[in-house]
């Protein structure tokens, strides 16, 4: 089983295919913007999260994402 990452905002489709080989994604190529709670939740279970600053991660969502190694 392949660990699960987000991608929080549009990327390009090659970066995804490339992220596919090694990961489950969830991805946001709708370039939605999420709420803080809706970005929380959206990270539960996942072990990665690709990012930019629009979506910020500080210690409240890390301490709410236990699984969550790598940002």
């Amino acid at each position: 089983m392949k660990p699960a990452v987000l991608v929080c905002r549009r990327v390009f489709p090659e970066i995804l295919q490339r992220l596919e080989r090694h990961f489950e994604v969830e991805a946001n190529q709708a370039d939605e913007e999420w709420t803080r709670d809706e970005q929380i939740a959206r990270l539960q279970g996942k072990a990665g999260a690709f990012i930019t600053s629009t979506n910020p991660i500080d210690r409240a969502v890390l301490e709410r994402c236990p699984e969550l190694r790598a940002v």
